[in-house]
């Protein structure tokens, strides 16, 4: 720990998100907003159960 601190703070962590850059591109936001797209364009007709949860999706 620097700062010969023990403890970890609230105040450690704004200071961190201070340094900290994004690290996911335009390029990588718009290759996954298509991809997303295109792997659910066709699940409007396909419904999920209450009692379907953690089986996998069934067609309507």
């Amino acid at each position: 720990m620097r700062a010969g601190k023990k403890k970890v703070t609230k105040s450690h962590f704004e200071e961190a998100i201070g340094r900290v850059r994004p690290t996911v591109t335009s390029e990588m936001l718009e290759y996954y907003d298509k991809m997303e797209r295109n792997m659910t364009s066709g699940l409007s007709g396909i419904k999920r159960n209450a009692k379907d949860f953690g089986f996998g999706m069934e067609s309507a």
